[in-house]
């Protein structure tokens, strides 16, 4: 019976809580397009593309955090990644931060309407994506330095309470130097997305 850091089974399961539809739903064309919330950006409609089809029976790559410590070098209380849903090393990882009132910067950020920073969502994203690439066998005990946020947009705040979905997927890589397209969501809503440039070092 295994749980995540949110109190939730995690073995044996496909999480689907940011599509409220099947993934296998997702085709080309216009048969199977889904509506989206009035007002709202939903977060299939930017990161649909991400995903494999998982219905085929693969079984997913979970990693807890003491795992995750052992592929990135931040630590408590930098560590924005509580656990990895899935990865691929070298294509993409799927993470989640489950916010609380516990967070240090919900001191100051703000006492009488707690918001996430922006800029952390974004660190959090960040540190999806040094899981995907540090994960490889010939990238493991390096470390991944911002080189640059490029189309940064963001859509929702986050407060105590919310479960901040990550998802990085490594779109072009040359040597040390590569970029990452990466989302944040709630409930399927887009908190932001952007792409960051990474060197290795």
């Amino acid at each position: 019976d295994r749980r995540n850091l949110c109190g939730e089974r995690t073995a044996g399961r496909i999480r689907t809580e940011a599509f409220p539809y099947p993934i296998s739903t997702f085709r080309s064309g216009s048969e199977n397009k889904r509506d989206s919330i009035p007002g709202k950006k939903n977060a299939d409609h930017v990161i649909g593309g991400f995903f494999r089809d998982f219905t085929g029976g693969q079984r997913m790559k979970h990693l807890d955090v003491k795992q995750i410590e052992e592929i990135i070098p931040h630590r408590h209380p930098f560590l924005l990644v509580d656990y990895i849903e899935d990865y691929e090393p070298g294509e993409f990882a799927v993470g989640y931060k489950c916010v609380t009132f516990r967070e240090d910067f919900f001191r100051g950020h703000f006492p009488q309407e707690p918001v996430m920073p922006g800029v952390l969502m974004v660190e959090a994203l960040a540190q999806v994506g040094a899981v995907a690439i540090l994960s490889l066998e010939d990238m493991k005990g390096k470390t991944a330095y911002f080189g640059g946020i490029n189309k940064c947009k963001f859509r929702r705040k986050v407060a105590p309470g919310d479960k901040l979905r990550l998802e990085t997927k490594i779109i072009r890589r040359k040597g040390p130097v590569g970029i990452g397209s990466a989302v944040a969501s709630v409930d399927g809503e887009v908190a932001v997305e952007a792409e960051l440039t990474f060197m290795i070092g």
